[in-house]
């Protein structure tokens, strides 16, 4: 399991199946094609977590993929340019309550971004501190 401070913290979801909690103040949990499958167990996009997606090293996610379980959960598709195949990336946001309500789905999809980043990326290196913001016409291609 992976922790943030008391403070606002940057958190990496890697790769494979990670739980991570942000800790107190405005978080921003970071995810790329390696994270497959994440727990986060204290996300509050009304305390202004954030929910982070990097378009780079060939993929690109498709923010009109997102989609809520009932439970608090959420899956975001993107595709692998190389290949043209359509992956799932899941989230459990840790909103246990049964059938979250449309305001809070709401909050909580305004505080997903997808940035996108002219730099090529490895998957073995950490993310750059630093995010250029997506051009709008380049959000959906």
């Amino acid at each position: 399991m992976t922790f943030g401070g008391s403070g606002n913290d940057v958190i990496i979801g890697g790769a494979g199946n990670d739980t991570i909690s942000g800790g107190g103040g405005a978080d921003v949990f970071e995810f790329s094609r390696t994270s497959t499958e994440t727990m986060i167990t204290d996300f509050d996009a009304s305390e202004g977590d954030v929910l982070r997606f990097y378009n780079r090293g060939g993929v690109v996610f498709d923010i009109n993929s997102v989609q809520f379980s009932q439970t608090g959960g959420l899956t975001l598709e993107y595709v692998d340019v190389t290949s043209s195949s359509r992956e799932l990336l899941r989230i459990d946001l840790g909103l246990n309550a049964p059938g979250p309500s449309e305001a809070l789905l709401e909050t909580c999809t305004s505080a997903i971004e997808i940035v996108f980043s002219p730099l090529i990326w490895d998957s073995q290196a950490p993310l750059p501190n630093k995010t250029w913001p997506q051009p709008a016409d380049a959000r959906n291609e």
